[in-house]
């Protein structure tokens, strides 16, 4: 299921103006734009106002910035990329820092049979 909501997220919000980037800020501010969207799309009804969300392949972060500034009680964003994981953490401790009760990034390790040979 959740595949396939990850799906419906990029199928709904994907535009050619967003498309990923070598510059992190512009990629980050395009993905909250895109998760606006996504989220009015769906006419607003996700309720994620005082709850805990997990943001699985997190990237830069701006989903659990998103869903932080409009109401979650905690979002925390996992991803594989330690280095999308270091931005998102720049960004909140920089731009966000009123979020820095609420928001976490996390960096897993990349399970040894996934990596690339």
């Amino acid at each position: 299921m959740n595949g396939l909501v990850q799906r419906i997220f990029h199928l709904i919000c994907q535009k050619d103006s967003t498309l990923a980037s070598d510059n992190d800020a512009e990629y980050f501010h395009n993905g909250l734009d895109e998760t606006d969207l996504y989220f009015h799309r769906l006419g607003n009804k996700v309720d994620y106002v005082g709850k805990k969300v997990l943001d699985v392949g997190c990237g830069h972060g701006a989903t659990c910035i998103y869903v932080a500034c409009h109401g979650a009680r905690e979002a925390i964003g996992i991803d594989i990329q330690e280095h999308r994981i270091e931005f998102a953490k720049a960004m909140l401790r920089t731009e966000y820092s009123c979020l820095a009760s609420k928001v976490d990034f996390k960096g897993v390790a990349e399970p040894k049979q996934l990596q690339r040979q």
